[in-house]
């Protein structure tokens, strides 16, 4: 399931690192509503959470460490397989709607839109993505102890990614060596998370495997960091449907 939020910018300048603005948010609303699911979910619940976001700003500009949005709007997409947890974000959202919270250094935003989406089950047991928010691979040197990430322009990334995902399947008790993902056009980014920038990656991607492990990455992504905006993607054969969004609250 997929929750869409929608803000309006005071203005339009913010900073580049917007993501942990919209992580903050998330878990304001949360605690503050679901303090007990909170506790559970963020502080004594297992590292690897169950949930995706990626972000949506119309004709952004980069400009000097800041993002312009040209029309003051950021649209956040929330994906997991846990129901309770998008049904409790989903309350808890609409409870902090209507209200400015501050973005430093100088904007707000005020919650003006929510909605739900559920996502269609996957049949088959390979598919094209497209990535929707950037995809972290994380290297960890454990003489050094050191995290180091690879982009698609690495030798190892490859192989790393599909042992990254691998792993983390075990974490949701899924052990599938069928599993393979393989680039099919991607580029090198980077992203700036806390004045520190990563290397990532975006574009498309084929994923093949089990039902079980295509529909549960589907749900909660891809890759390191996906709690905090990044390793979303959509099927490309599935319209994205934010630009066909009907209905909201």
């Amino acid at each position: 399931m997929r929750l869409i939020i929608s803000f309006n910018l005071k203005h339009e300048k913010i900073t580049n690192d917007y993501r942990g603005f919209l992580l903050s948010f998330l878990k304001f609303s949360l605690s503050k509503e679901y303090d007990d699911f909170f506790q559970k979910t963020y502080l004594d619940g297992p590292l690897a959470k169950p949930f995706s976001f990626s972000v949506y700003i119309k004709n952004l500009i980069h400009e000097n460490g800041f993002i312009i949005s040209p029309h003051k709007t950021i649209t956040m997409i929330i994906s997991s397989n846990d129901y309770e947890l998008i049904l409790l974000l989903y309350n808890s959202m609409l409870l902090n709607k209507n209200k400015y919270t501050p973005i430093k250094p100088n904007n707000s935003a005020k919650l003006i839109r929510i909605s739900l989406k559920y996502l269609d089950e996957i049949t088959e047991n390979e598919i094209q993505i497209k990535m929707l928010s950037p995809l972290l691979v994380r290297l960890h040197e454990k003489e050094s102890n050191v995290d180091e990430y690879l982009t698609i322009e690495d030798n190892k990334f490859e192989e790393k990614l599909n042992d990254n995902v691998k792993r983390m399947l075990k974490d949701f008790n899924i052990v599938d060596d069928s599993f393979l993902i393989e680039p099919i056009k991607a580029n090198k980014v980077v992203v700036p998370i806390m004045r520190i920038n990563y290397d990532a990656t975006l574009g498309t991607f084929l994923l093949k495997g089990k039902k079980e492990t295509l529909n549960l990455l589907y749900k909660i992504g891809i890759g390191s960091r996906r709690n905090y905006g990044f390793g979303l993607f959509e099927i490309k054969w599935i319209k994205v449907y934010i630009f066909y969004q009907k209905e909201s609250l």
